[in-house]
């Protein structure tokens, strides 16, 4: 699955300040592809905030056995993967 918005992604970074994660994106139009993984997690990849959230949906999926939260788990770990 691919998505094609009006902008294009020109800088991700993800911030750690106060406890949370802030995903802070630049951009400008334009057109670009994106995967699913990138829909749901964007382009920055980052291994740390990628780990909190798999943790954090696999939380959610035992205590609410919804497999949104599963799927969400394994896509984070396509990604970790592919970075290995």
């Amino acid at each position: 699955m691919t998505w094609t918005p009006k902008y294009t992604i020109t800088k991700e970074i993800i911030v750690f300040e106060n406890q949370k994660y802030y995903d802070i994106i630049k951009y400008k139009k334009g057109r670009e592809k994106l995967t699913e993984e990138e829909l749901y997690f964007g382009k920055s990849h980052d291994k740390k905030y990628l780990n909190y959230l798999k943790e954090k949906y696999q939380m959610l999926y035992k205590k609410s056995n919804n497999k949104e939260y599963q799927k969400l788990e394994f896509i984070i770990e396509k990604i970790l993967d592919s970075k290995k």
